[in-house]
């Protein structure tokens, strides 16, 4: 934005405002003033982190052995060697499935309801921390800000992990409350059965019980991680608070929220694209090395096995960062305060240098 006229302000002159005429043009300082979501390819520089890659893929190692062993199902198997848009549906659902609320997903039957909810709350202790480390990351990089250091950002995120299963459950408690009244509903319907003057009042009850219950458990699914993204970036991080962002976030600018998503899918896609294409020469050179030296074939799939889920480690990395700065963009969309203004801790105080003995000074002159 232009300045006040100098002279005027050396004369005593009031300002008499900002030119309008001048258009908008010329009053921004940068691109990113005109198309804010320009920030959000800031975030592209977690994937040439080794530190936050490498902590996503310990992670990923850690929950898939667990997943498959105590909670295995043959909808996560064989996730390697797929092409890009593959990869990141696989990364959405998997997202999807940290919700609470997607155990009562119609598609997941074949798993008994046990091991759906263990599955959840294994998945949400393990990541969870780890989500939140990426969310603060992706935040100050779309914000114009330095990284924060691993030990600093992993201490924080790991006492902030308690407030964020938190949000991660209120929905559900909520979605169940109106379970309860439509579970009663069907017990009533069992006695009326076949009663048509009182069958249809009902299910139109039931229907009008079901809609903010679909309300609820649909904008969880999108309430949930910016909730994540407020209690990561915002200064007193408060379950409720953070959780209402996300559904007020989603339910006053979903235009907003479409085009985001749409412009993170798009990076996603070019990043995993991209990273699948570098593993692929890198198995290349794995065979011809292994060849030569002659090494089991037994040991040669095992490291392309691990190889494959390349991909798939940045793309998260980059999911969640992104959803970081998607949060920004959001909140500046609704509430209108500005992206660089991001709370940060303040810097621990520089310790004094050691001063001098007034007798060495002395002695010296």
């Amino acid at each position: 934005m232009t300045e006040p006229n100098e002279q005027d302000a050396e004369s005593g002159k009031l300002h008499t405002g900002y030119d309008l005429e001048s258009g908008f043009l010329a009053r921004v300082r940068e691109w990113t003033d005109l198309l804010p979501w320009l920030r959000l390819g800031r975030t592209l520089r977690v994937t040439g982190s080794p530190v936050m890659v490498g902590m996503v893929a310990l992670t990923f190692i850690v929950w898939w052995n667990v997943q498959v062993r105590l909670f295995g199902t043959t909808k996560i198997e064989g996730i390697g060697y797929q092409s890009s848009p593959q990869v990141v549906e696989w990364i959405v659902t998997r997202t999807t499935q940290l919700i609470p609320i997607s155990a009562f997903d119609l598609n997941a039957r074949e798993i008994s309801w046990s091991s759906r909810w263990l599955a959840i709350v294994w998945a949400l202790l393990v990541w969870t921390p780890v989500i939140l480390y990426l969310l603060r990351q992706g935040a100050l990089l779309t914000a114009g800000r330095e990284l924060v250091g691993l030990e600093l950002g992993v201490r924080r995120s790991i006492r902030l992990t308690p407030t964020s299963l938190l949000i991660a459950f209120v929905p559900l408690a909520c979605v169940l409350v109106f379970g309860l009244m439509i579970l009663v509903a069907g017990w009533l319907a069992r006695w009326i059965e076949g009663i048509a003057f009182l069958e249809a009042p009902l299910a139109l009850l039931i229907v009008i019980i079901a809609i903010p219950c679909g309300l609820l458990g649909f904008g969880a699914f999108i309430a949930v991680p910016l909730g994540w993204a407020a209690l990561a970036n915002e200064k007193d991080p408060d379950a409720l608070d953070a959780l209402s962002r996300g559904y007020e976030y989603l339910y006053r600018r979903p235009l907003q929220v479409a085009w985001y998503a749409f412009l993170s899918t798009l990076i996603l896609l070019i990043i995993t694209a991209i990273t699948a294409l570098i593993a692929e020469v890198a198995v290349w050179f794995v065979i011809a090395m292994l060849n030569a030296a002659g090494t089991e074939n037994s040991f040669a799939e095992r490291v392309l096995g691990i190889l494959v889920f390349y991909p798939i480690v940045v793309g998260l990395t980059l999911f969640w960062a992104l959803v970081g700065g998607v949060y920004l963009l959001l909140r500046y969309d609704a509430g209108e305060q500005e992206i660089e203004d991001l709370w940060q801790p303040f810097p621990k105080p520089t310790p004094p240098l050691p001063q001098l003995p007034q007798s060495v000074g002395a002695a010296d002159e």
